[in-house]
């Protein structure tokens, strides 16, 4: 067989193995992720010049808050490639209340055009979207952090995690409800628009600290479950974020699962009981070409062994992706 690359990401993602582990590295591009900006180019771009095997968009980190109504300064970022936020569409339950289906949203066409172009840009690489759950995307429209001791960049919410979910837990569920809905509409979208994989994340909404294992069983799961259901034969990466992430939890609900196997309370790349795992390169080192060589080449020979999807274990920082880490990766 000759194999191609996306022949060879669909067999692995499908649990199969293939002539070698597809491999793949995502990260913001700061200038290019606002509207009317080239991220479509850039990201195909990026992907060719490193022969990828596929694409992992990584559009901005608030897009999906931004369609609820929060607001975010454009080219003042953080370390962590996230915009400052300078206005929150949630702060009180009066503002949960309004929380409604936004299927005519225009940050969703916009993402929508984003994945279109890409796949002209690209159409030799599978392109997987990205989408955040409903109970992060509700969590950062209350301008709260879903990353455990990580504190949001910019304004803040007048409600803390234990209002915003149990001040009315009625409302909640009728906001996650709106949200669900929405994004339902919208993976219909994506497929037409050419997405060939979903890229799910809970983000850190499974780590202890943010939520207890009852309310991610009454405030996320349900809804998670209903869009993974959606995205029907469309496969799907999910991705959970941080320490203690808890991904053992979510073996059964997606084609591949991607988590931080650096990080404390999280099992290595070898060590999760999942048909297909996504990562084994640190994230955090790419500016150590030496030891993303190492962790690629052992990330690379479990691929000889098991279904994995080479990749590094969450986004590559602007200031990490360096040109030499890149290349020992890709090497």
């Amino acid at each position: 067989m000759s194999w191609t690359a996306r022949s060879r990401f669909q067999a692995v993602l499908a649990g199969e193995l293939a002539d070698r582990a597809p491999v793949t590295a995502w990260r913001h591009h700061r200038d290019s992720e606002y509207p009317g900006g080239p991220l479509a180019q850039w990201t195909a771009d990026f992907a060719h010049r490193w022969e990828w095997d596929w694409i992992k968009l990584n559009p901005r980190a608030t897009y999906y808050a931004e369609v609820w109504g929060n607001q975010y300064r454009t080219g003042d970022y953080e370390t962590r490639d996230i915009p400052r936020q300078v206005g929150v569409a949630i702060n009180s339950l009066d503002d949960l209340a309004a929380v409604g289906v936004r299927s005519d949203s225009p940050v969703l066409a916009e993402q929508v055009a984003l994945v279109r172009d890409t796949v002209a840009l690209a159409p030799d690489l599978p392109v997987a979207q990205t989408l955040f759950s409903p109970l992060s995307t509700l969590v950062q429209a209350a301008g709260l952090s879903y990353y455990a001791g990580k504190p949001v960049f910019g304004a803040t919410g007048e409600l803390d995690l234990d209002g915003l979910l149990h001040g009315d837990p009625a409302l909640t569920h009728r906001a996650l409800r709106a949200i669900t809905d929405t994004y339902v509409g919208y993976l219909a979208e994506l497929r037409a628009a050419g997405a060939e994989t979903l890229f799910y994340a809970v983000t850190g909404t499974l780590n202890p600290a943010i939520t207890t294992e009852d309310d991610f069983a009454e405030f996320s799961e349900p809804y998670d479950r209903e869009l993974l259901a959606a995205a029907g034969d469309l496969p799907v990466v999910v991705h959970t974020c941080g320490e203690h992430s808890r991904v053992e939890r979510l073996t059964d609900w997606g084609a591949a699962l991607s988590w931080d196997q650096m990080l404390p309370g999280n099992p290595g790349l070898a060590d999760l009981d999942a048909t297909v795992v996504v990562g084994g390169v640190d994230h955090r080192e790419f500016t150590s070409p030496d030891t993303i060589a190492a962790q690629a080449r052992a990330a690379a020979e479990l691929g000889r062994q098991r279904p994995v999807l080479v990749a590094p274990t969450c986004s590559i920082l602007s200031a990490h992706a360096t040109e030499a880490g890149l290349a020992a990766l890709r090497a």
